[in-house]
This record gives structure tokens, C-alpha cells and sequence, in this order.
């Protein structure tokens, strides 16, 4: 491995969210929301090198956006508003050996804009003391899509669904009036379990979901269907 002035070439960093979960490369992380504890991406860099390294981050494109209310933070500066070409912080934040960035950087958009899907594309890069780039990156897509509506309680109701609770720890309990299919949806559109519930009171295991909002699509077999979002701590 080169060295130079004490900042490692080949420095790889790692990102994560607060709860551990990768983001990586090429990733897409999709909100639904512009409530801050519903849409702020919390995120860690690691530096796994044997060497400090500096870190910046830099706003690569926006899509149906112009940057006003995204607010990114991280080291000593938390800016209201980004723009493509613009690099995040003013100085580059320093990250020693084997450690992390501070505990209060995320991004955050709350701006609705105008009812499009919005796209912020953003990179973590490296660079030495003279301003060059070293060591690995990682390009990642924050999107806010507003078209991934939830219904209310009464449409539930209305389907013969009663939910006992909305916030999550280890299990979703409920109980529904007829047989039906629930399906749980994360915010990037995968489903991550498919289950067929018949009629009475079931508890369904989440404990092995990571934490974060996820959307619980139910459909009846005469075609009727309702949705809501249920957040996994």
C-alpha cells in the first residue's frame, strides 16, 4: 500500500446505515415520506484502512429536483439545500483507522416538489492532503416517490382488517374478517414477504426484518385492496 503524508492510496471505506445495513454501490434507497423520522437516512463511513482518510461527499444529478429542503449533513457542516457538481463538506472529513463519522450525519429531503418521483444521486470518495482521489467510492440513489401511497385505518376497516399495532418490534399482530393475501413491501418496491392470511387473529414474525418503514399491501380474493405503513424498529 502507498502512503502519502500519512493518508492511505488504496483506503476502502465502507457506508451504513445507523441500524448496520450496507449501502452500496449503485444502491437505489427509496422514501415515501418528508417526515424526518420516516425519510432521514442516519449514515456511518468506516474507514477500514490501517490509516486515517478523508472523506467528501459530492452531488452527482438530480432528477425533478432542484436541490431546495434536501439537507445533508455531515462533519461540522449541515447545508439546507445541494446541487449537482457540488461537493459536500467545505473541507474534507477526516475519518481515523478503523472508525466512523459522527453520529448525527443523514440526508434528508422534505421538500414534496411536485407530486414526480425525485432522484438525488450522490458519491463518497477519498482524497489525500493535496486533493486527489484515492482509495474506492460508492454511488448511491436517495429517492423520494411520493406515488408509494398508504391508505387510512378506515379503508382497513372497511376490508375487515384491524391492525393492533403500526410500530413493530418482533411481530405484526391483526386479525382479519375473511381470508386474504398480505404482502410487505420495502420502500425500494421488493417484496420481502408474501404470506396468505385466513380468517381470525394471526401474529406474523418480523423479527428477522432489518429496521425501517416497509408498506403492508392486503387483497382479497374478490379483487379489493388496501394498504398502510408500518415501520420496523
Amino acid at each position: 500500500m502507498v502512503l502519502l503524508a500519512g493518508i492511505a492510496l488504496q483506503a476502502q471505506i465502507t457506508v451504513t446505515k445507523h441500524d448496520g445495513t450496507p449501502i452500496t454501490d449503485n444502491q437505489i434507497i427509496t422514501y415515501n415520506s418528508t417526515v424526518y423520522n420516516l425519510a432521514a437516512l442516519e449514515f456511518f463511513v468506516r474507514n477500514n484502512a490501517a490509516t486515517s482518510t478523508r472523506v467528501l461527499i459530492e452531488c452527482l444529478s438530480m432528477t425533478n429536483a432542484d436541490g431546495t429542503g434536501f439537507e445533508l449533513c455531515f462533519g461540522n457542516e449541515c447545508l439546507a439545500a445541494v446541487a449537482p457538481g457540488e461537493i459536500y463538506p467545505s473541507a474534507p472529513v477526516t475519518i481515523a483507522a478503523g472508525g466512523t463519522n459522527g453520529n448525527f450525519d443523514h440526508f434528508y429531503n422534505s421538500n414534496p416538489g411536485n407530486g414526480q418521483i425525485m432522484d438525488f444521486v450522490f458519491r463518497f470518495y477519498q482524497v489525500d492532503l493535496g486533493g486527489n482521489e484515492v482509495g474506492n467510492t460508492i454511488t448511491f440513489t436517495y429517492r423520494y416517490n411520493p406515488n408509494l401511497a398508504v391508505d387510512s385505518f378506515s379503508a382497513l376497516n372497511a376490508m375487515g382488517v384491524r391492525l393492533q399495532n403500526t410500530t413493530l418490534t418482533n411481530q405484526l399482530d391483526l386479525t382479519v374478517a375473511k381470508n386474504m393475501q398480505l404482502e410487505l413491501v420495502d420502500l425500494a418496491g421488493k417484496t420481502v414477504r408474501s404470506i396468505s392470511l385466513t380468517a381470525g387473529e394471526q401474529s406474523i414474525d418480523v423479527s428477522q426484518f432489518s429496521a425501517g418503514v416497509y408498506v403492508a399491501k392486503f387483497s382479497t380474493n374478490e379483487g379489493a385492496s388496501s394498504s398502510i405503513k408500518v415501520v420496523k424498529n
